[in-house]
């Protein structure tokens, strides 16, 4: 469901993608400019995968997005109104969707992902968004100021800034998380979106990187080892002491455990609700670009090109064979994972005889 959602990781494989091009056309801006129908898109690089019952949708660099009726056994390209990079898909049920990118884009299907309708992007929120923390509004001078330098470091270059992650909890309340500690809130299904920089306890303004409901809760994974949990009363995002000083680029989880990972390998797993962390080996060297889990299992993926599961009633860490590509995002569909790569869609099969013991250098 998630994605390589750093900005350095996002950079440094856009700029090896595009290395040895031609020369540039003419600046076409991306918000204004429809994808490009290409031939076998399921081979493009992809950046989320996200789906519900038979139905999975999957987006990527340049606009492209991809739709499957059948749980990823064939895929169409879909029609888009933008070809901005495009970071993260969430499905909430058969008809409604959400997908945010690249120039502070939102977009939203009510179809199954069939078509989409453009909610928001930078150049629609940077006055609301601004207006927001007037201190007419409430705030004192001091605060006012802070969330103002706040939005205008995110708006400096344009609206180009990408939301990283969303999520909605129904049909209605959702949010978004993007660079710079960006995140903004919706309570009427994205017809609307309320900065919130206010209701999240990220002074230094860190990148917030994935968002996830576990149980009960809402969870944002962000830079600095820094997580984060909806306090649902008070409407505030409270940091969670984790002990780690890397980036975590997801969490995931079940009322059992929490487990959140990212830079270098990376995993760190809470079985106290957050209260106590420890660090767990898994052979990882490089990023871990998504994870999932289900009551017996958790899936790690890495950019290094390497899938591990580790079962609930086990310790180690196993193999899972699939080819070496750097993935993106994971989505468990049946008995089967279909993963997204800088290689396009790839299906793989969740056979454990097929899997080894390792706990092996990447």
């Amino acid at each position: 469901m998630k994605r390589l959602r750093t900005l350095a990781h996002g950079g440094a494989l856009l700029c090896a993608l595009m290395a040895g091009t031609a020369p540039a056309a003419p600046f076409q801006d991306p918000l204004d400019t429809p994808p490009i129908m290409v031939k076998e898109p399921w081979k493009k690089p992809l950046l989320s995968v996200d789906g519900h019952d038979a139905v999975i949708i999957a987006a990527g660099l340049r606009g492209v997005v991809l739709r499957s009726e059948d749980a990823g056994a064939s895929w169409k390209q879909v029609d888009m109104p933008v070809s901005s990079d495009l970071t993260s898909v969430f499905m909430l049920d058969d008809h409604h969707a959400w997908m945010v990118g690249h120039d502070g884009l939102i977009l939203h299907s009510d179809n199954g992902g069939q078509q989409w309708q453009r909610q928001l992007d930078g150049r629609l929120s940077e006055k609301p968004f601004k207006d927001y923390y007037q201190q007419e509004n409430g705030f004192d001078a001091e605060a006012s100021a802070k969330y103002l330098d706040e939005m205008a470091m995110n708006f400096r270059e344009g609206p180009s800034l990408p939301w990283l992650d969303v999520l909605f909890e129904n049909q209605q309340e959702g949010y978004v998380v993007g660079s710079f500690g960006m995140i903004a809130h919706t309570n009427d299904g994205g017809e609307s979106w309320e900065p919130w920089l206010h209701r999240i306890d990220n002074p230094m303004a860190m990148n917030l990187n994935a968002l996830e409901k576990i149980g009960d809760d809402i969870y944002i994974a962000g830079e600095r080892g820094a997580v984060f949990r909806l306090n649902q009363d008070e409407k505030k995002f409270e940091k969670i002491e984790t002990g780690y000083r890397g980036s975590y680029f997801g969490i995931t989880g079940n009322n059992q455990q929490l487990i959140a990972y990212g830079l270098r390998g990376s995993i760190w797993q809470s079985l106290d609700h957050g209260d106590s962390w420890e660090k767990l080996e898994a052979g990882f060297h490089v990023g871990i670009s998504d994870a999932v889990s289900t009551p017996d299992m958790t899936v790690f993926a890495s950019a290094g090109g390497r899938l591990k599961a580790r079962r609930a009633d086990e310790e180690g860490f196993v193999d899972l064979p699939a080819p070496p590509v750097p993935y993106t995002s994971l989505l468990l569909a049946g008995d089967a994972l279909i993963a997204t790569s800088l290689g396009g869609v790839i299906p793989i099969p969740l056979n454990a005889s097929d899997n080894h013991q390792t706990q092996g250098e990447e």
